[in-house]
């Protein structure tokens, strides 16, 4: 069984709406892909091989009968996979909208894609599109003699060169893994809270560079990684300086190592021999364990740790080493939210491998796998440090470790360099809990992490003792030992899910009678102590009226609108045309009215029908029409899903669709207090949208 070459063809060109529409909630990108339909067994084969080389089990379920939807759709399925695997901020699968059939029998199918950024997304397209054309085009060597028997999705990609040439495709998928990098979210934080908000129902938009606003209007928030919106530039100057940070803090009394600048390698010797050894040596200025070196103890390792510290920044420290185990307290809101225990790269013993095969099967783990894809490096490796604290036990790399017997490999315990957390915030005691959150409101940070260096995190450190060795302002918090934590620290930010109520109004007069309507509705839900924004391609109005934008398109004014940060609801007025051109600037309303379209200027039915199949997806409380107009309420009627109240009255029924709205974004409570994570499971699926169905 051979399928034809080219059998999978992307039509250009592709058209991008940076709005969303058919149920998605982010931009899409719009396109159509020719496609020869391949019989059952030929699909099976295919997905099966897109299965084992995705990594990803079920692609896509077939829809009965409908071959090359199917395929079309495990396509765009395995383009957000490895959208998502690039650390891409996309969070959902594409789908088809509709389909025809040319004459040579092969069908054109109409699809929508929903992407983060333009350009990684048409990147992982065509990859990906190539991959599955060239996979399509092999013949079936691994299937039964009949034909009909597919690939078994256990196989891997790479055990299967000899038979399928898998190989090839692995090298295109890394190739392609290359291609996709330069446009990667860095950090951990900044997709971490996407996820969060994604399982919170809660709108998010990119500001600018890495910066997100979570939520809409007077209840958003802006985050950069960690960094808030509150976070006070002040109080990051002090902390990025550690020796400010420790001067501040022990001025305040607490618990700070003894430490020093130094200008050069022969001043780092002096002050380490002034101070005693053991002493760590690192930057001034830099996060993360950067050039970081801990528990030197001679003055030659002390030049070696300033040699290895200087490329990296121009201000050195000295500091005293604090004995005692590595503790990481997080503090949002001045209240504890996560501790973990930091352990070095290291490996555990089995009492059957030794050292250097410890060490790979840890980094053949999954866990630790994905962790070294993503530095694209592997962390623990048998280098010089790892050899050097061996030497030091009078150990080799043959030496076979005792079953739990803990052989460390780092002198850092820090997640960069191959460490592991461990969750102890159930074990922390009171007066340990105390100290780190004041560290925090001292220093003015609304976000920080707290290193705490002490012998055991479950006993007061005014009886055992402990030192602050750091304070970071913009934290990596990481989910692996809390799944939950992003969720509580947006829900401890941002007041409910983040929305405010938004009323469209669509008419293809928008400068004259909807503009009128959109007055109307402002005022009511300034009556009821929502400050209202409203926004046209004339502008952009806050009550009064009050002018705050000058004419622009109705996207860009829509968008402005929607952050304005006094909106507490917003009235959008928009023509067919600007709807159809750019999509919507949200990804729920309250309600849509569609405003004068009885009238022989109204719309018809080509033209309203797909607006309302953009539109459908997205309207949480009703759709308001005209009596009069049957053609919009029998389109409507048709294509709405159930959960759509269509409602068939004057446009007065606007005011009562708007109470609806209003009693959702009642005055904002307080936001909720960020409770302390523990290792909570979190599982969430994407809902399928009502009007998804094969065409």
């Amino acid at each position: 069984m051979t399928i034809p070459a080219h059998a999978v063809q992307l039509i250009d060109p592709l058209s991008v709406l940076p709005g969303t529409g058919h149920g998605f909630r982010q931009a899409l990108c719009l396109g159509l892909i020719r496609v020869i339909p391949p019989g059952e067994a030929a699909l099976a084969l295919v997905q099966s091989r897109l299965a084992a080389l995705f990594g990803h089990p079920a692609l896509r379920p077939p829809w009965p009968g409908a071959p090359a939807l199917t395929l079309v759709e495990t396509l765009l399925a395995c383009v957000l996979v490895v959208q998502q695997q690039a650390r891409l901020p996309v969070f959902e699968a594409g789908k088809v909208l509709g389909q025809r059939t040319e004459a040579d029998g092969a069908l054109v199918l109409h699809f929508a894609m929903p992407l983060g950024r333009v350009q990684p997304a048409l990147i992982a397209l065509q990859g990906v599109l190539a991959i599955v054309d060239k996979l399509m085009a092999m013949p079936a060597a691994a299937a039964d003699p009949d034909g009909a028997a597919p690939l078994d999705p256990a196989d891997s990609a790479a055990s299967r060169a000899g038979t399928d040439g898998a190989e090839h495709f692995s090298a295109d998928l890394a190739q392609l893994q290359v291609r996709l990098k330069p446009y990667h979210v860095p950090g951990n934080n900044t997709l971490r809270f996407m996820h969060a908000a994604r399982q919170m129902d809660m709108p998010f938009q990119a500001v600018v560079d890495n910066i997100f606003s979570f939520g809409q209007g007077r209840n958003a928030r802006w985050l950069d990684s960690s960094f808030s919106d509150k976070t006070s530039v002040l109080s990051v100057q002090v902390v990025r300086q550690k020796h400010l940070a420790a001067q501040v803090l022990r001025d305040n009394g607490f618990p700070v190592p003894d430490h020093q600048l130094v200008a050069d390698a022969d001043a780092a010797v002096r002050v380490a021999d002034a101070m005693g050894y053991p002493v760590v040596v690192k930057p001034a200025d830099l996060d993360g364990g950067t050039g970081v070196t801990a528990d030197v103890r001679s003055a030659d390792a002390v030049r070696t740790a300033y040699a290895q510290a200087r490329p990296h920044s121009s201000r050195i420290l000295v500091e005293r080493h604090a004995p005692g185990v590595d503790y990481r307290l997080t503090i949002a809101h001045g209240q504890l939210v996560k501790a973990v225990q930091r352990l070095p790269g290291g490996v555990l013993g089995d009492g059957l491998n030794n050292v250097a095969d410890l060490i790979d099967l840890a980094n053949a783990q999954p866990r630790r796998a994905r962790r070294n894809q993503g530095r694209g490096a592997v962390l623990l490796t048998l280098d010089d440090e790892a050899r050097g604290m061996l030497a030091e036990r009078g150990w080799s790399p043959a030496q076979v470790p005792a079953e739990g017997e803990f052989v460390a490999l780092r002198r850092r315990a820090n997640v960069s360099t191959g460490g592991e957390a461990v969750l102890v915030t159930h074990r922390v005691h009171a007066d340990n809990r105390r100290l780190a959150e004041r560290a925090a409101q001292t220093l003015r940070l609304d976000l920080a992490g707290v290193d705490l260096i002490m012998a055991d995190i479950s006993k007061s450190w005014l009886d055992i003792g402990a030192a602050i060795c750091e304070v970071n302002a913009q934290p990596q918090i990481g989910d692996g030992t809390t799944p939950q934590v992003y969720v509580d620290l947006l829900r401890g930010m941002v007041a409910r899910d983040g929305r405010i109520p938004i009323v469209l109004i669509i008419d293809s007069r928008p400068q004259t009678g909807a503009a009128a309507l959109g007055r109307e509705l402002q005022a009511h839900f300034e009556r009821h102590g929502l400050p209202c924004v409203l926004a046209s391609s004339a502008g952009v109005w806050l009550a009064e009226p009050q002018a705050v934008c000058q004419p622009r398109d109705f996207f860009k004014s829509a968008l402005a609108a929607i952050a304005l940060p006094t909106a507490g609801a917003a009235v959008l007025v928009a023509s067919i045309s600007e709807l159809r051109r750019h999509g919507l600037p949200f990804d729920r309303c309250e309600a849509v009215v569609l405003a004068h379209w009885g009238s022989a200027s109204g719309p018809d039915e080509a033209g309203l029908e797909p607006l309302l199949r953009l539109l459908l997806p997205h309207i949480r409380h009703g759709l308001v029409m005209d009596a009069g107009d049957t053609l919009a309420l029998a389109l409507a009627t048709r294509l709405a899903p159930q959960r759509l109240n269509v409602i068939q009255a004057t446009l007065s029924d606007v005011v009562a669709t708007a109470d609806r709205a209003w009693q959702t974004a009642m005055p904002i409570d307080p936001p909720a207090p960020v409770p302390a994570s523990g290792s909570r499971s979190v599982s969430g699926s994407a809902s399928v949208p009502a009007d998804v169905a094969p065409p």
